[in-house]
């Protein structure tokens, strides 16, 4: 929650000092002629915070590794390794199942799963959808991990 609020202050500040600096430095030419270089110098400052704000931004908004998973994340995973668990062939019901999803979120992750070509879909005789993981089925073209 702290690294989301360094973040959020490093957006503002960034918006603050990039919005202001060009304010300041129109006024540095419609001044007269003694302010200028305090105008010029203001600007200096501005962008001095705007890119400090950046860096804050930047430093606490961004994943960085060991970071937890999000629920969405954790979710792709868990139906992941039920596909393993499976010899990489599951049906949507024992995706949700293994993963501990609803029916609609494991059909609507493998069917993402296959748009991205993560898996192909085979249909039973019976009709039923069944999703193949290639980087998971022995033999199945692609590397054992």
């Amino acid at each position: 929650m702290r690294r989301m609020a360094l973040g959020v202050i490093g957006v503002l500040l960034a918006g603050a000092g990039f919005v202001l600096a060009p304010v300041n430095l129109s006024m540095a030419f419609t001044e007269p002629r003694s302010e200028v270089g305090a105008n010029l110098g203001a600007v200096g400052m501005e962008l001095f915070v705007g890119c400090a704000g950046v860096a804050l931004a930047w430093f606490n908004l961004r994943r960085r590794a060991g970071d937890p998973l999000t629920a969405a994340e954790a979710a792709e995973q868990r139906l992941l390794a039920a596909a393993r668990a499976h010899g990489g062939r599951i049906t949507i019901a024992a995706a949700a199942l293994d993963a501990r999803i609803t029916v609609a979120d494991a059909r609507e992750r493998l069917s993402h799963l296959h748009r991205q070509g993560i898996a192909d879909v085979e249909l039973t005789d019976s009709g039923e959808m069944v999703y193949l993981f290639r980087g998971i089925v022995p033999g199945a073209g692609a590397a054992e991990p």
